[in-house]
């Protein structure tokens, strides 16, 4: 393949990509982040019912962000580097009301932190982010909530349990990966 050629297929690529990101944006929002979220309202109704409420208006809050989104990027972007940050920056969007309900909990390790490797789920291994956004956007999810965690340490058991919590989210970033980089052989196979 010449120079030429590559230049052909890293263009033509970038073009897939923006249209990629809007058809898998298109279904994360409709199909996937405003179910998964309302359904999860039912898990704080049984494990946090005293902030059903609070949750409730942070679980909401994610309509109009992934709906703002997804239409900014069907009528301004046509840049692959636009759709990217704006998917991978919405990424960490989506999982910032987790992160906050964290830091409402009153232990320092709660649970929830598994709903941000939902979010790293539907976020990193479906939108085809390059290598720099992919961990952009990782650290868009979980950046926020390590700061949080480490910041209510307030005993040894505190630390283990973040340490626990901590191997899953890695786990959940390396499959993200190894899904990602599949997607991406796949495209790059169909070009």
């Amino acid at each position: 393949m010449s120079s030429n050629d590559g230049v052909i297929l890293a263009q033509f690529r970038d073009a897939e990509v923006v249209e990629d990101l809007h058809s898998v944006l298109d279904v994360i929002t409709r199909s996937m982040a405003i179910p998964l979220y309302m359904m999860f309202w039912v898990a704080d109704l049984i494990y946090i019912p005293q902030y059903k409420w609070e949750f409730l208006g942070l679980r909401l809050l994610i309509i109009p962000l992934l709906i703002g989104a997804r239409n900014n990027l069907k009528k301004r972007v046509n840049t692959a580097f636009q759709a990217q940050f704006i998917c991978a920056t919405l990424a960490g969007m989506v999982a910032l009301p987790i992160t906050i309900m964290v830091a409402i909990m009153p232990d320092a390790s709660s649970g929830y932190y598994a709903g941000l490797n939902l979010v790293a789920i539907g976020g990193l291994s479906f939108l085809p982010l390059s290598m720099n956004f992919f961990i952009y956007g990782a650290f868009t999810i979980y950046f926020p909530y390590y700061a949080v965690v480490l910041y209510r340490v307030r005993s040894f058991e505190d630390l283990s349990a973040i340490l626990l919590n901590s191997f899953f989210i890695v786990g959940s970033v390396i499959v993200c990966f190894i899904i990602r980089n599949y997607h991406e052989n796949l495209r790059l196979r169909e070009l």
